[in-house]
């Protein structure tokens, strides 16, 4: 087999850029494509010079494959290389599983402290001189607010997990007011311990105080308490759904195009670029694992471009009415909670200039101070 380059342009011109091409280099198997792309071949030793004159000319070129044995013998070097890189970070990263890079804590209470006191007093960063036994028993006595604490390597970390100690809820002192958990007017009060700070008839939001954490005894004396009580109310669960007589969207064509990388670590060892030519697109992006060996962790990231069009809608509010009141109560069912009773619903109908806005709202009874 010649050893020879066949290449693919596409331009206007093209006999007259190709009569000039050949006074300098002989040119082989001219073949003219529709759409104004032609392909054409040359001996592999004058590549160089047809692509300077190519790109001198301003010659869009859309492809160039070789063969021939010396094509062949490129590709081979080409993939020592790569084979070369491959084994190169297989050793670096038999080199580091042998050391902790990373130090995590999983707990309740603040981190940041214990896990700089585990890092600073770390004899080494090398596995086999890390003492898992001292390092529990140096934070135990350090932080005397961990009643427990558990440490492990796992891969490169150090893993530590630590429980709090608690106090008994009557000696932990500072209680918090009671607050509404929704929007709604007070049907029934029942007071177990504080102080009220509503009353039957009471329209509250959402976070106002119902119960303060306090009471005054029959010698005036206050003293706190954890508030507790029954209120319910009439709760509004509401949901609005908009809707436009007519409005601009995009959809796709069903074109896509898909670019690739293989990923070895941060290097990327093959690279697959298509050539985007949409107009309008959406772009979608994933990432996987190929392989579940730990020494070769090869992963493909991929970025696929979607082909879009953009046309209007018109659909008048008259036209949907109906259907649209009846998705808006369906969204508004979702706020009941199980074995709830409806006590009554109604909707509101706001429209405007190209707006149509509907608002459901449904009324239930509820305890709001739990």
């Amino acid at each position: 087999m010649k050893n020879r380059s066949k290449i693919v342009i596409k331009g206007l011109n093209q006999e007259k850029i190709l009569n000039n091409l050949s006074k300098q280099v002989k040119i082989y198997n001219f073949r003219k494509n529709e759409n104004f792309l032609c392909e054409f071949e040359v001996d592999y030793k004058n590549r160089k010079k047809v692509d300077k004159f190519l790109t001198e000319s301003n010659v869009e070129v859309l492809s160039v494959d070789g063969k021939g044995v010396l094509n062949g013998l490129k590709k081979i070097f080409s993939s020592i290389g790569i084979l070369f890189g491959l084994a190169l970070c297989v050793l670096i990263y038999t080199l580091q599983y042998f050391f902790v890079w990373n130090i995590n804590i999983y707990g309740l209470m603040e981190t940041e402290e214990i896990k700089t006191y585990i890092s600073n007093n770390l004899p080494s960063r090398l596995k086999s001189k890390i003492n898992i036994k001292e390092i529990e028993l140096g934070v135990r006595q350090k932080f005397k607010e961990v009643s427990s604490i558990s440490v492990a390597i796992i891969g490169q970390s150090l893993i530590v997990n630590i429980n709090q100690s608690q106090l008994p809820e009557e000696l932990e002192g500072d209680f918090e007011v009671l607050k509404s958990s929704f929007d709604g007017q007070i049907t029934e009060i029942n007071l177990v311990q504080g102080t009220l700070n509503c009353k039957v008839g009471d329209i509250v939001k959402k976070g106002d105080i119902l119960v303060f954490p306090y009471m005054v005894d029959s010698q005036g004396e206050r003293r706190d308490v954890k508030p507790k009580a029954e209120i319910m109310a009439d709760v509004w669960l509401s949901e609005t759904t908009q809707h436009y007589d007519y409005f601009m969207t995009k959809k796709r064509t069903g074109k896509k195009i898909t670019n690739s990388q293989i990923m070895l670590g941060n290097m990327v060892v093959y690279e697959n670029n298509c050539k985007l030519e949409f107009a309008e697109y959406e772009v979608e992006e994933s990432e996987e694992i190929l392989t579940k060996n730990l020494f070769l962790p090869l992963r493909i990231k991929k970025k696929t471009y979607f082909e879009t069009t953009t046309f209007e809608i018109s659909q008048p509010f008259s036209e949907v009415k109906d259907e649209i009141v009846e998705n808006t109560r369906q969204k508004a069912l979702q706020f009941l909670q199980k074995n709830e009773i409806i006590k009554k619903e109604n909707f509101v109908i706001k429209q405007g200039y190209n707006l149509s806005e509907v608002t459901y709202t449904i009324t239930v009874t509820r305890n709001i101070g739990g």
